[in-house]
């Protein structure tokens, strides 16, 4: 399916292992009905880079995007419940991810796993009045994330050009990367230096008045 470009589920409920493997040319995908993605569904498909709307998925299956190296924001909706390990394995440019709804459940493939569900180097955002949302249930989904709590995940942008990028960096500050400069406003502390992927394309650093330590 190299030139497939374009899919609408529908009322489609299970998507089947492999189903869309390797089809390099998919940019845009409408999950419609789907409940559940079976493993290794979308992997090795290079040509989706952002995923804003996950729809009814309920389940993500091991390397269910596997090796999407061109993948670099997801934003789940809150009808997520499972995501298995290795889902996201292989996804080197994913930066930025975003969870609107409880903490979905971490499912290892074995008793012994070792990996986690999520990238390393990923910005994991997450409602922050969510009780579900413990440090047991992130750290499983990915050790290696960097997580932040925002009062609305719907805000939060999936623009991860290194070029021109923002985000949330503390519980009242935020910063923005534009042209190799980055500058951090707000109120307070800087908790979560959200920028730590795009360290390379840092030439200068603007702290503005507000912001307490960092």
């Amino acid at each position: 399916c190299s030139s497939l470009k374009k899919v609408n589920f529908n009322k489609v409920r299970t998507i089947g292992g492999e189903a869309f493997s390797k089809c390099v040319s998919l940019t845009d995908i409408d999950f419609g009905q789907v409940r559940n993605v079976q493993g290794g569904a979308f992997s090795g498909c290079n040509g989706f880079t952002i995923v804003d709307n996950t729809g009814n998925i309920e389940v993500i299956n091991s390397a269910a995007f596997y090796n999407n190296t061109s993948l670099r924001a997801i934003r789940f909706s809150p009808a997520l419940k499972e995501i298995w390990e290795h889902s996201f394995e292989g996804c080197n440019s994913l930066k930025i991810i975003v969870f609107l709804g409880n903490a979905p459940k971490f499912m290892p493939v074995d008793a012994y796993y070792d990996s986690f569900a999520l990238p390393d180097g990923a910005v994991a955002y997450y409602p922050a009045n969510d009780a579900t949302w413990t440090e047991d249930a992130r750290e499983l989904l990915g050790q290696k994330t960097l997580w932040v709590p925002v009062d609305d995940p719907f805000a939060v942008s999936l623009d991860v050009n290194p070029e021109n990028f923002s985000g949330v960096c503390g519980p009242n500050t935020v910063f923005s990367l534009k042209d190799g400069v980055l500058t951090i406003s707000g109120k307070g502390e800087v908790s979560h230096p959200s920028w730590n992927s795009y360290r390379s394309h840092i030439q200068k650093v603007v702290i503005q008045d507000g912001v307490t330590s960092i």
